[in-house]
């Protein structure tokens, strides 16, 4: 499950195409099987992915927990790099 603050969903939808295209052209032509055509996809999601979900959760995390929120907020809203930083490292 993708957090709602990770941003850009259908992004990382059309990346994990992009992803599983060499995999799954591989396995229709019957060069590779099914369970290995389905992992390599999942590792190559994984390295993909895994720092923008990490920031993500954590972030998720933060933000739904009210005196973290208010914390992170009262020093974003005085800091452009907080923002730009957190934006940045979930998309």
């Amino acid at each position: 499950m993708i957090p709602p603050v990770t941003g850009n969903g259908m992004s990382m939808a059309f990346e994990s195409a992009e992803l599983a295209v060499g995999p799954l052209l591989r396995f229709s032509r019957g060069e590779l099987e099914w369970s290995p055509a389905r992992a390599q996809v999942a590792r190559a999601c994984d390295a993909a992915f895994r720092s923008r979900l990490q920031w993500s959760a954590w972030l998720q995390r933060a933000l739904f927990h009210p005196p973290t929120r208010a914390a992170l907020l009262f020093l974003a809203a005085r800091s452009d790099g907080i923002w730009r930083g957190l934006f940045g490292r979930t998309r």
